[in-house]
């Protein structure tokens, strides 16, 4: 171990020559308006106050709500979304590895590492990103690894009883942070209940306060609006679009007859078709219901598929479609995205064995085990919930990958076990 002023040291010195390096590499990377998904809204249709209610009232299609805010109030603004596309792409792109540096600073041989590697993973995804550059892809894992920096420091103050209204605060971002990664991508949905009873678990030595500072967040925004869709639209999750997502992993499931969509008709000039019907919702179920049924019926069939799908995740594939990026740093990346993603399966199977061993809850409190449970289960659910894209899909879990997280037994963080 090494002294609290060298870590301190050997960290901001690491952070400053990454944070030039990382500069430069992303010096002309831009991202795309997320609200032009599927090219169903353009971010200049929304000129007016009621433009943009009516949008929020209807929207359907797996476009972040906040975001999308955010990017036309910026348009409206200042007549581009540069500063959302361009500079908060850029800054979140090298603060996403900052951020892992930070989280692998329990030792400066972990330290080192996770800056070079983050620094191949950044520049392969500079590199492999322009092939359909969702600035979502990014925003994603940088509030994931801010919600869990904040749990990390706050389960940081245990020993030192330091329940201030410093601790309180970080305790209502990291609620913050992990509503932002939530309203991200539809899919982190799901596995709420088990961050809310990981958060629990790291937070369950301070006063009960300080664990309600963290829901007030989750509650005012995700709570909000997955209640908002529920009642308008009947969704569970902020997308009518996941059944076609399964689908394009699961080609072998023959689909049952879908409903017409007659509401489908392009918004506009140079629009794709309107994908944002209660039709496209409905065939959406539709398909996800075939899916699961085949699942459940055909096991062997599924579990071939479901090994198929993990290799092609594990191919480290670096094109998107028709966009086929030849530099040499990806000779170099693909082993190492490789090792990565084999180190993380190898520390949540020793996270399961612990677990068995222990059998305590405590050690889901454990801010390093959290990363390495959600990290597997992101990872495990874009090679079965969708194909096509893999490339991208690593791309948004590689900062979470480069924090090289070790399974920490409980007694680390919360005392002998017993």
């Amino acid at each position: 171990m090494y002294s609290l002023k060298d870590k301190k040291i050997l960290l901001i010195s690491i952070i400053v020559v990454f944070s030039v390096f990382g500069a430069y590499l992303v010096k002309d990377s831009r991202g795309t308006d997320s609200i032009s998904w599927m090219t169903i809204y353009g971010v200049n249709d929304f000129n007016s106050f009621s433009k943009i209610i009516h949008y929020v009232k209807n929207l359907m299609v797996p476009i972040p709500i906040l975001l999308s805010l955010t990017e036309i109030v910026t348009f409206n603004i200042f007549g581009s979304t540069s500063f959302i596309t361009t500079i908060c792409y850029r800054i979140a792109l090298v603060l996403c590895y900052i951020l892992a540096i930070y989280l692998s600073s329990s030792s400066r041989s972990k330290m080192l590492l996770s800056a070079a590697i983050g620094f191949v993973f950044l520049w392969g995804t500079v590199i492999i990103h322009p092939g359909n550059p969702q600035t979502y892809d990014i925003f994603f894992p940088f509030f994931v690894l801010l919600y869990i920096s904040s749990q990390k420091y706050a389960v940081s103050q245990l020993d030192s009883l330091n329940f201030s209204k410093k601790v309180a605060l970080i305790c209502f971002a990291s609620g913050f942070f992990l509503s932002m990664a939530e309203l991200m991508r539809p899919f982190v949905f799901f596995s709420l209940p088990l961050l809310l009873f990981c958060s629990y678990q790291a937070l369950r030595k301070f006063p009960k306060k300080y664990f309600f500072y963290f829901l007030i967040p989750i509650a005012l925004f995700s709570g909000t609006w997955h209640f908002y869709i529920a009642f308008q639209h009947g969704q569970i999750t902020w997308t009518n679009h996941s059944g076609y997502n399964l689908a394009r992993a699961w080609e072998m499931v023959d689909l049952p007859m879908l409903i017409p969509e007659t509401h489908n008709q392009p918004l506009g000039p140079d629009r794709w078709v309107n994908l944002n019907t209660t039709e496209h919702y409905q065939n959406s179920q539709i398909i996800q219901k075939a899916i699961f049924e085949y699942i459940l019926t055909h096991p062997i069939q599924s579990i071939r598929n479901f090994a198929y799908r993990v290799y092609q995740m594990a191919h480290v594939k670096t094109s998107i479609y028709t966009y086929e990026p030849n530099h040499w740093i990806l000779y170099v990346y693909r082993p190492l995205v490789g090792m990565g993603c084999f180190w993380l399966f190898i520390n949540f199977l020793l996270l399961s064995i612990g677990f068995a061993k222990y059998r305590r809850l405590q050690i889901f409190g454990v801010p390093e085990n959290i990363l390495i449970i959600i990290t597997t289960l992101y990872l495990c659910i874009l090679t079965v919930g969708e194909a096509g894209e893999e490339a991208r899909f690593l791309i948004s879990l590689l900062p979470l990958i480069a924090t090289l997280p070790i399974y920490s037994k409980p007694e680390r963080e919360y005392g002998q076990c017993h």
